[in-house]
């Protein structure tokens, strides 16, 4: 039995739109973000690394410089914009460059207007660890909050697990041993960067109370980086996604 998620699991989910310059002339490009706040209560603002490194996915952008990001989502029920300006950009990254995430220390970029505090961030103690992955399964259904287009709000897209999560999945057009899962649901333009959930599943045990089946509680089980195409040149969807592990940014931030 599969329980539903939350609203705030919803509006975790943040649109960011990236301005570059290359030799004077503004490029663009957007994606999704979403809030972590530390252990130690440091915010941060993670998606992926080619969300904000244009040059990562596409070599031709080698001379794109970021020069801000406009992030956007619902705080309290109410669109707030919120201006970040980085100069330079404080962006940490993995060390192993296949995995495709990354994170913006908030208290080390001016931040242009008032950041509200009500946003909706995502805590560390939610993020899987190595060994929360003994507890997803093959098929588990998994969530995850995306803009898409020109929507107003995010909207929640499912799929389900698709590759052992004990494992690193290498797929077509994915090379590298990176902690990665294939998800069996659609992701496209736009969705990078969105947290990716698991559900709670099973009857929890209470006062006067007991279940033999047990109890998983939902956690965020990695950072949703793209889709994968089919092999035959085409450029079609395949009807695959994947994502970068948890554990990966708990490694990042630590």
């Amino acid at each position: 039995m599969y329980h539903p998620l939350t609203r705030k699991h919803l509006y975790s989910a943040t649109r960011v739109s990236m301005y570059f310059d290359e030799y004077g002339n503004e490029k663009s490009a957007s994606g999704t973000a979403f809030f972590l706040r530390t252990s130690a209560g440091k915010l941060y603002l993670v998606s992926n690394r080619h969300v904000f490194d244009a040059s990562y996915s596409d070599p031709r952008k080698k001379n794109w410089a970021l020069r801000k990001v406009v992030a956007a989502g619902y705080c309290d029920g109410n669109l707030l914009p919120f201006d970040f300006s980085f100069s330079p950009p404080q962006i940490l990254f993995p060390k192993n460059e296949k995995e495709d995430v990354a994170a913006v220390d908030l208290s080390n970029v001016r931040i242009d207007g008032a950041l509200p505090g009500s946003v909706v961030p995502i805590e560390e103690s939610y993020l899987a660890a190595d060994a929360d992955f003994s507890e997803v399964d093959i098929s588990d259904i998994v969530a995850f909050p995306v803009y898409h287009g020109a929507s107003n709000q995010p909207v929640m897209r499912t799929g389900w697990v698709a590759s052992d999560p004990s494992q690193n999945f290498i797929g077509h057009g994915l090379s590298g041993d990176a902690r990665r899962i294939a998800i069996e649901g659609f992701s496209w333009g736009g969705y990078s960067g969105s947290p990716v959930f698991t559900l709670d599943r099973g009857l929890q045990s209470g006062a006067g109370i007991t279940y033999g089946g047990g109890f998983r509680g939902s956690k965020m089980i990695g950072v949703n980086a793209g889709h994968i195409k089919v092999a035959d040149g085409s450029g079609a969807h395949a009807g695959l996604s994947y994502l970068i592990k948890s554990s990966v940014l708990i490694e990042l931030l630590s």
